[in-house]
């Protein structure tokens, strides 16, 4: 194993990630360039909106073409489907915790101005303004976001679908397509996914080996180190801003993102640890009991070891890339504003 192998192998995946894995098969399902985009542009459990909606409506979403779409509002006909492109502040909210909208995500979708769905995976449905209930949607920082109005002043983008021109002459009732290329579309997809799925593999193989043939001990200091030093940063930014009547902003927050990158890659740094100071242990007991192969606890302690030290090492790009993305004059909000 040599850094050229690990280069190419990389440029592998990221094409097959960012090509056919991606735009090509999924493209192949519809008919329409651009249901194909919105059904891309979902997220979470948001990517259920259109297997409801065919339920209610009979709609063969592969079946629409583009002559039943287009980008803009259109309440006379259709389902329109409204997307935010970023998080946003929420003119709505009523409580601190509220005060965000996460983005880019879907709003909902309405047909005319009637709401029919509404995104599960950004806010509440719901008018209360409790912190937690049983029937809030995942992440309570957009409660109030609940009419076609408000919708339509939060959006960045609105796309409609003719959904009654299109049941009409591509509802479920007409066959247009051949069973068998349905079939050779599924095993494209297995297959592509399986590709996938084989090469993460087999990356996440070659990064274990470069880490056991290197000192591990060496890179996870200095990506720890690196980390406590941003924390220290960041309480004493914490303390200057209280003092300020200013608190941190939500889960995409400087604060925010650099405690919860300190706390993981503490407690796996804890288990790395925990597992060299096993490695000496487990070589005196093999030595002792004459343990070799899959038997032995030196090499079992070691290949823990090696995997703790990769969860710091992927944790600590992340936190490096979210850091990188941070508006600290987002970050936080005053109290008595």
């Amino acid at each position: 194993m040599n850094k050229k192998d690990l280069t190419n192998l990389v440029k592998e995946c990221f094409i097959e990630l960012t090509t056919e894995g991606k735009a090509a098969l999924i493209t192949e399902k519809f008919a329409s360039k651009n249901v194909a985009m919105i059904k891309k542009r979902l997220k979470g459990r948001d990517k259920d909106v259109f297997q409801m909606l065919h339920n209610a409506h009979g709609i063969a979403w592969d079946q629409v073409p583009d002559s039943f779409t287009k980008k803009g509002l259109d309440t006379s006909k259709g389902m329109n489907f409204f997307f935010i492109n970023k998080a946003k502040d929420n003119p709505y909210s009523k409580d601190s915790w509220d005060q965000r909208i996460f983005g880019p995500n879907l709003l909902g979708v309405t047909i005319g101005k009637k709401i029919v769905y509404v995104s599960r995976e950004s806010y509440s449905t719901t008018k209360s303004t409790s912190f937690r209930r049983s029937n809030d949607a995942m992440g309570t920082r957009a409660k109030e976001m609940n009419n076609f109005k408000r919708f339509n002043s939060i959006a960045d983008e609105v796309w409609n679908v003719d959904y009654i021109g299109a049941a009409k002459d591509h509802g479920t009732n007409r066959k247009t397509g051949e069973r068998s290329e349905a079939k050779a579309g599924a095993t494209a997809l297995i297959s592509a996914k399986k590709v996938k799925e084989d090469n993460q593999k087999r990356y996440e193989e070659l990064i274990n080996q470069r880490l056991g043939d290197s000192d591990p001990g060496k890179q996870v200091a200095k990506m720890v180190d690196a980390v406590v030093k941003e924390y220290g940063k960041s309480i004493e930014l914490k303390v200057s801003m209280l003092k300020k009547g200013k608190v941190g902003r939500g889960w995409d927050g400087y604060l925010d993102i650099v405690t919860s990158a300190y706390t993981n890659i503490i407690r796996s740094f804890e288990y790395f640890i925990q597992a060299e100071n096993s490695i000496v242990k487990g070589k005196e007991r093999d030595s002792k009991d004459g343990n070799t192969g899959r038997f032995s606890e030196e090499d079992y302690y070691r290949k823990d070891m090696i995997k703790n030290a990769r969860e710091i090492q992927v944790s600590y790009k992340k936190f490096k890339l979210a850091l990188k993305k941070v508006d600290m004059d987002k970050s936080f909000y005053d109290m008595r504003a």
